[in-house]
């Protein structure tokens, strides 16, 4: 079946479902010539204009959070397989499971099917990437949390098993690993939560509109139902947006598969554990248990965010110093905790707790495979992939930030250094 024919199809389903509304003056799958498919509007509409109305009956939700009175009548005993699971399933995984079966039985399931046949099948995530295209994002931010991830262990360990338990409701060899990864692409770039962060839900009509920081729609949820409104008045042919949240590109690359042009919320993240390249064990006595104990009470995260418009988080600047304190103190200040304020100390101090934050930055640099130079030559001077493009671009950000906030240090670190003292009686010799 053609694109634009499954589109029609959805629009006409839709349209038909009970409760649901959707704006006379915005078209749905409009083509745009740089974001692709988006809404539009087909003319003027008027700030606080109800843009679209979903109710409770045409969500695909987690069996936990839907009533069986509720549930697809065909969905009814895989929901009820996956609610009985001991211990409970997160609403993520069992809605995965959910939307594998059906997104392979969706010629059966006639209530849903032409929003399942509009899913997509091709993602352009680091799911996805090819190895070169991973290469890329060696070093990154982003490519630690890839590596964390291993969807092939989930489907192993905890997929195979549920459906293997489903005394033949669920057929491994139609849902296999592959619609397990689509399912699982699936559901984070589309899903939406609640107010109450319940969910994901996926929201047929809500999940069209693409993502703009300066967006034009704003999202409310009433007794289930999912509405969008306008936030302000759009023109006669402008995309109307929504927003995703104030996401880094990192972040929506690893969830949506796209990036944005000079993206105000980009960001590196630098693993508190890298401190220890930073001096030798014998200069910070016991420093996994000072980390883990910061961590523990909530002085600092796993990773240290540092951003475009908060270079040094206190955080950061409060974890050198702890590091930086005798066994001793370290023991004292676990006792009798303080408020740490590094502006009250003096010159000698505060450039020791700035070298140990440059050692920092300069052991993050040195985990990419490349230079920021090479990448942006890379960059300019090689034809690759939209993929392997953006997984670039990860990179040449996450260096530019922190060559910025390098420079800063070592500009902090010379204004601190004691000034050299001119010999009194010596003339300058010109």
């Amino acid at each position: 079946m053609e694109e634009t024919s499954r589109e029609q199809d959805f629009i006409q389903w839709i349209s038909s479902r009970d409760g649901v509304k959707i704006h006379e003056q915005i078209e749905l799958f409009h083509r745009f010539p740089n974001t692709g498919r988006g809404v539009r509007a087909k003319s003027y509409i008027s700030k606080g204009d109800v843009l679209v109305e979903i109710p409770p009956t045409c969500l695909i939700a987690p069996p936990g959070l839907i009533d069986e009175e509720n549930e697809i009548p065909q969905i009814l005993p895989i929901s009820k397989h996956l609610k009985s699971h001991d211990p409970p399933l997160s609403n993520w995984l069992s809605l995965v499971i959910k939307l594998m079966y059906m997104l392979t039985h969706s010629k059966e399931i006639p209530e849903f099917a032409p929003y399942l046949n509009i899913l997509p099948s091709t993602f352009s995530t680091p799911l996805h990437f090819d190895p070169d295209e991973m290469k890329l994002l060696e070093g990154t931010s982003l490519h630690s949390l890839l590596t964390a991830e291993n969807l092939a262990v989930v489907y192993a360990e905890k997929v195979v098993p549920i459906i293997e338990s489903s005394k033949g409701l669920i057929d491994k060899s139609v849902c296999d690993y592959a619609v397990f990864a689509r399912a699982a692409s699936i559901v984070p770039s589309r899903g939406f939560h609640g107010i109450n962060g319940d969910g994901p839900y996926l929201v047929p009509v809500a999940d069209v509109f693409n993502h703009a920081i300066d967006n034009s729609t704003v999202l409310s949820i009433e007794d289930g139902t999912f509405k969008m409104m306008a936030e302000r008045d759009i023109a006669r042919g402008e995309e109307i947006y929504n927003t995703y949240g104030n996401l880094s590109n990192a972040q929506l690359l690893h969830t949506y598969g796209f990036i944005l042009e000079d993206n105000m919320n980009d960001n590196v993240v630098i693993d508190a554990m890298l401190m220890e390249r930073c001096a030798d064990e014998e200069d910070i006595p016991n420093f996994h248990q000072r980390i883990e104990w910061l961590i523990s009470r909530g002085t600092i995260s796993e990773g240290f965010v540092i951003s475009k418009e908060e270079m040094m988080p206190k955080e950061l600047i409060d974890a050198a110093q702890v590091l930086l304190m005798e066994e001793a103190e370290f023991q004292e200040f676990k006792l009798n905790p303080f408020q740490l304020e590094i502006e009250n100390e003096d010159d000698e101090y505060v450039m020791a707790v700035y070298q140990m934050i440059l050692a920092l930055v300069n052991v993050k640099l040195n985990a990419y495979a490349t230079s920021l130079a090479d990448d942006v030559r890379k960059k300019k001077t090689e034809d690759m992939s939209r993929n392997a493009e953006m997984a670039l671009s990860i990179g040449i950000t996450e260096k530019m930030i922190l060559m910025e906030l390098r420079g800063q240090l070592m500009e902090e670190i010379r204004d601190l250094q004691p000034k050299p003292q001119r010999k009194k009686g010596k003339k300058d010799r010109r």
